[in-house]
């Protein structure tokens, strides 16, 4: 059996942690077109970034009576035509849109009566989709109800080849009723919970309202370090050893990689075992389809993150791009179809999740050796709560450790388990508490998540043999350790 405790951090991360994250800060475009993309890694769907803005789903500040272009012309935008609505999330909540027949509301406007209320113009390669228009410079004004999007959405069903070589998207809005200053909001038609802000601004670039509203009911979800190294979300809780997963999925690799792939595989195991509450096959269904999906939705995003496919051409039947073009698809189809089931078990008033949990357990007791000194990880004394040392190995009871169900490391001889005390390192009983949670990283280290910060046991102190905990050094031999199953 491998060892491989409760999580495993990348020694360098591969994403800045601030394209994972969200300001309230406005941020005012360059220019008028606004490219538009999606970072699926940031969440379980993935979010909306916008050129020139930092971080996800940025709040916009625009100009009234002046004409915006959003460009969807990345591949990242498959499967997420934009949306513009008053209240967040727009049809999925069963809340106006801007369309041409919705006076904007608390607006005393009458643009309702002749459907030429603020609304998206959607546009393909050039062409306008609809019949309405409150903007000369793209078609000549005209009260419609049609205003592209029964064209505009559909084509983003497609294949995403078909989608990438049908042209370049874009959505065009022009907000021309004055007495309204709510924000709107700026949203994905096919999945839900993808909003973000738009602030009306004057020339000046000054909010015309401070307060945020109306709301958005819901905080933006954070990929944890361990998700933003492999590219995934919601797997750093299921890292190996896991109680309800066995030892190991990619057998016999160290690589970060497989790491990913093995806690990918656990949440889906784990997931996996669940209940028949209902007493319903399509209940059943829906509780293993989702974590089923959830898997491959995680094993696309870690292939696409690894940078490994070489692919200039999207469209190309390239061995690389091919692959690239069915990630993407897992992605975007799977993730629309994991929300759509969560709405049929709603609908029919099923558990949300119906999970039970199946202990496979961990097995395996090991010696911790320090690949400098060559010395072994040591409880001084067995019979106590004492310091943990680095001894000669083979020289003395209390150097055999094993993993709990918990993910603790324990030590065998005293049935005791690593703990912070301070800067050193102790062993105490062993509960599930932060400051307990030991775990070997990918770069070899053993370290402790305390406070959001990362810290790994470091060899200091008179002679080598006493520990503390320190901040990671890259290259540096004496934080990391090798393990010898006895």
């Amino acid at each position: 059996m491998r060892f491989s405790a409760l999580a495993f951090l990348l020694s360098t991360a591969m994403a800045n942690a601030g394209d994972y994250t969200h300001s309230d800060t406005v941020c005012i475009p360059a220019s008028t077109t606004i490219n538009v993309k999606l970072n699926t890694h940031t969440s379980e769907l993935g979010y909306f970034t916008i050129d020139g803005c930092d971080g996800i789903q940025p709040t916009l500040g625009l100009q009234k009576n002046v004409e915006y272009r959003f460009v969807q012309s990345d591949i990242s935008n498959y499967y997420h035509p934009l949306g513009l609505a008053y209240y967040a999330d727009g049809a999925h909540a069963e809340v106006d849109e801007l369309e041409p027949g919705i006076v904007p509301p608390g607006s005393s406007s009458t643009c309702g009566d002749d459907n030429l209320c603020p609304a998206p113009m959607y546009i393909l390669d050039g062409g306008y989709l609809g019949a309405y228009s409150n903007n000369d410079a793209i078609s000549p004004v005209n009260g419609d109800e049609d205003f592209g999007l029964d064209v505009y959405e559909p084509q983003f069903f497609a294949t995403s080849v078909d989608w990438s070589e049908a042209g370049t998207y874009e959505v065009a809005l022009k907000f021309d009723v004055d007495d309204f200053v709510d924000d709107i909001f700026y949203f994905c038609h096919i999945h839900n919970l993808m909003s973000g802000r738009i602030k009306w601004v004057d020339s000046s670039g000054n909010v015309l309202q401070e307060e945020n509203t109306p709301e958005i009911p819901y905080e933006y979800e954070v990929a944890s370090d361990f998700d933003q190294d492999c590219g995934t979300y919601g797997i750093s809780d299921y890292q190996l050893p896991h109680p309800e997963c066995p030892a190991e999925f990619v057998c016999d690799s160290d690589d970060g990689f497989s790491q990913c792939i093995d806690a990918m595989n656990c949440r889906m195991t784990a997931g996996m075992t669940t209940n028949a509450s209902a007493g319903t096959a399509a209940a059943l269904f829906i509780h293993m389809m989702i974590p089923h999906h959830r898997n491959a939705v995680n094993m696309a995003k870690a292939l696409m993150y690894s940078d490994e496919l070489e692919c200039e051409d999207y469209a190309s039947e390239e061995p690389d791009c091919v692959l690239k073009q069915i990630a993407m698809e897992i992605v975007a189809v799977q993730n629309h179809q994991i929300q759509n089931m969560q709405g049929i078990a709603e609908g029919y008033n099923y558990l949300a999740e119906d999970d039970c949990k199946v202990v496979i357990g961990t097995e395996g007791t090991f010696q911790v050796v320090n690949n400098d000194s060559g010395l072994c990880l040591t409880q001084n004394n067995v019979n106590v709560n004492s310091f943990v040392r680095l001894k000669e190995c083979g020289s003395q009871n209390g150097q055999e450790w094993e993993v709990t169900s918990d993910g603790l490391l324990m030590n065998v001889a005293s049935g005791k388990c690593m703990v912070r005390n301070g800067s050193s390192v102790k062993v105490a009983q062993c509960v599930s508490y932060s400051n307990r949670m030991f775990y070997k990283a990918l770069d070899h280290s053993i370290a402790l998540m305390y406070n959001g910060k990362v810290k790994v046991i470091s060899v200091g102190g008179a002679g080598g043999s006493n520990l503390k905990l320190k901040s990671r050094q890259a290259g540096d031999d004496s934080q990391t350790y090798k393990f010898a199953y006895v």
